[in-house]
């Protein structure tokens, strides 16, 4: 556990074990962002693809975190940060991707996105990078952010 919420609620690393609410989720995450005209579709290969980055950059301390509901064991919110161990491109700042990021409806309005957020950025900032890449959308002004 990274942090505590509140008492039902803590943040934590991904695990293999999240495997099938993470498939669920990320399907969600990519079915939404086709629906808004986003390129990547919501296909096996991207979920298995986007599970693997995650799980991966999860083992090396990226923050691929997930909030979870500790009553009932469920993930209700997941980010997942992470760069691909093999870049093709020599960059100027020490860069970390977004890949994505989904909570659902029901623990929306309760600032969960917000602080695991804010954890991922922290957990970011301690392992030394300098730079948040990821797809700008019309809806996502926080698209692009060095730190």
């Amino acid at each position: 556990t990274l942090e505590h919420f509140n008492e039902h609620l803590r943040a934590r690393f991904w695990s293999p074990s999240d495997e099938k609410q993470l498939t669920t989720m990320i399907y969600e995450f990519l079915a939404v962002g086709e629906r808004r005209g986003g390129s990547l579709v919501a296909s096996p290969r991207n979920i298995d693809t986007l599970l693997k980055m995650g799980f991966d950059g999860a083992l090396r301390g990226d923050p691929c975190l997930v909030a979870e509901d500790i009553y009932n064991a469920r993930i209700v919110s997941y980010i997942e940060w992470t760069t691909p161990v093999n870049v093709p491109f020599d960059v100027k700042y020490k860069t970390l991707h977004t890949w994505g990021a989904f909570t659902f409806n029901s623990w929306r309005s309760v600032g969960v996105a917000t602080k695991l957020r804010k954890l991922a950025m922290k957990v970011a900032k301690d392992r030394g990078y300098e730079c948040l890449t990821g797809p700008v959308h019309m809806t996502n002004e926080r698209g692009m952010r060095y730190f």
